[in-house]
């Protein structure tokens, strides 16, 4: 399991983040310029606002785009130094620097997001519409703790809930703790919340002009994908009751602790969960100077039904094999913490109905002035599944082109996940034919 984990942690920054397409963009001028659902076109605009396959921003019909990949973190306990030490470094994070850790991860979030478009395409004709079809994975982990599990997630069994230590009699090792005092997880928890969700999608759309005259047209679209799923993790203590369950592929080995109905065996990446979601977009032009957008996005739901286990609502937590985030795995830190009954008292069912993460966007820009761009964006979150971000996100923006080979894009924001970011692209044109594009949501994460 190790090994498939940290891969896919080093790509998405964790198990799972994103972007989910909530905020990343695959685009690297609508990540530089925080405006997609005005600007996109072509296939980029599939999951994000289909009217825009209704004209072209370069006046070809045909779009094909390979290996575009987005990822970014946001952490308030932790510094960027930081972040770089956990993944390059191999020695065991010190006792010291995991009581130090434990405080700063007390009441504090986490955000890990990534998104990979493997493969995607467009045609785009004049009397006839847009259409487009993209394959994009999308992965993010939302963590918020509360004191007592930033303990338990740092110090493991050290964490002085578990009051009894297991020695192992031969090497005198302690391997695991134990609470002879054990509290309802609700209780112990309260107030924490850990989101994981890991979708690929298979999106078509399809967009086109409902009124067009020189002065005003309105584009419509709608977009249809069909979802497999590779894992989902929620363990929910916000609210009154305790909401904690799984579905993860056989391709993470875990170690379940008894058969589920779903059971799935194997160690192939196979999906364990399927559905569908629909996409529904309007962008109105005015006299070219003026653009409008709006967008609903992912609306549906996925049905679990591989290696699914629910938690008891009485669940008390009792015992964990693990010394804390730092001298164990990844790996053995999940499987401890999110999916043994010692922790929480699992139960396998045959299936569980999640929705997706449903988005409303909305966007205006100025597109008067030749090569020029900007304007603002804002996505607002309808739901609080996994996926979601937890407020509305907001960008100012541009996108400059002042010749047809460069073109670079710029925007301030906030919300989401962070307070103010400065964003920043920059996009090359070969031969007319390829293009190549880098950027960062924050800049001065570069520098600071």
């Amino acid at each position: 399991m190790r090994k498939h984990l940290l891969l896919v942690l080093f790509l998405s920054s964790l198990h799972s983040i994103v972007s989910f397409g909530q905020s990343q963009y695959s685009s690297s001028s609508a990540t530089g310029s925080g405006l997609p659902t005005t600007l996109l076109t072509d296939y980029q605009c599939v999951g994000i606002n289909p009217a825009n396959l209704g004209w072209s921003n370069n006046n070809k019909q045909f779009h094909l785009g390979l290996a575009e990949v987005g990822a970014g973190i946001y952490s308030e306990a932790i510094t960027k130094k930081e972040i770089e030490n956990f993944f390059s470094s191999d020695d065991p994070f010190s006792e010291t620097d995991k009581i130090d850790a434990a405080k700063r991860f007390a009441n504090s979030r986490m955000v890990l997001d990534a998104e990979a478009v493997s493969i995607g395409f467009s045609f785009q004709k004049k009397n006839v519409g847009g259409f487009a079809f993209k394959v994009n994975d999308r992965n993010l982990w939302n963590l918020k703790l509360n004191t007592t599990a930033a303990e338990i997630l740092w110090l493991g069994f050290n964490s002085d809930y578990f009051d009894l230590k297991e020695v192992d009699p031969i090497t005198q090792q302690i391997v695991a703790g134990i609470s002879t005092n054990p509290m309802p997880a609700i209780d112990l928890l309260k107030g924490t919340r850990i989101t994981s969700l890991w979708i690929r999608e298979y999106g078509f759309s399809y967009g086109r002009h409902i009124i067009e005259s020189k002065a005003f047209k309105l584009y419509g679209g709608i977009g249809i994908k069909y979802i497999s799923g590779y894992s989902i993790i929620e363990i929910n203590t916000e609210g009154s009751e305790l909401t904690a369950f799984s579905s993860l592929s056989p391709v993470f080995e875990i170690d379940y602790p008894k058969e589920s109905p779903s059971s799935k065996s194997g160690k192939n990446f196979d999906p364990v969960g399927k559905g569908y979601g629909l996409d529904f977009g309007l962008t109105a032009d005015i006299a070219d100077q003026i653009r409008l957008s709006a967008a609903i996005n992912d609306i549906g739901n996925i049905k679990w039904d591989g290696n699914v286990y629910q938690a008891s609502y009485k669940s008390t937590i009792k015992r964990i094999e693990t010394a804390g985030l730092g001298n164990e795995s990844i790996a053995d830190l999940i499987d401890a913490l999110a999916v043994q009954d010692e922790v929480f008292e699992w139960e396998g069912i045959a299936s569980i109905d999640r929705p997706l993460p449903s988005t409303l966007r909305g966007g205006a820009a100025y597109i008067g002035l030749k090569g020029l761009h900007t304007g603002f964006d804002i996505l607002i979150p309808l739901n609080d599944a996994p996926g979601s971000r937890e407020a509305a996100l907001w960008n100012f923006g541009l996108r400059y082109q002042p010749v047809r080979a460069f073109a670079i894009s710029s925007g301030v924001g906030s919300g989401g996940d962070a307070s103010f970011r400065w964003s920043l692209g920059f996009d090359f044109s070969i031969a007319d034919t390829w293009e190549i594009g880098l950027a960062t949501r924050d800049v001065t994460t570069l520098f600071t």
